[in-house]
């Protein structure tokens, strides 16, 4: 995942928060909702599901 603030790597805190190393913007890990900017936007969601061992995810 990449911030939507400048497309710089989000990493997981201790908190269980997206945290984008550049410029401090927290995510929600669940949601992908802004908590904290500078980044305005919340990070794309996608559909993630499992059949048979195999993973899929829906764009």
């Amino acid at each position: 995942r990449a911030c939507t603030h400048q497309g710089t790597l989000v990493t997981v805190n201790s908190a269980n928060q997206l945290y984008c190393i550049s410029h401090g913007s927290l995510f929600n890990l669940t949601t992908g909702a802004v908590i904290e900017g500078p980044a305005s936007r919340a990070l794309t969601q996608y559909k993630v599901t499992e059949t048979g061992g195999a993973i899929y995810l829906t764009l």
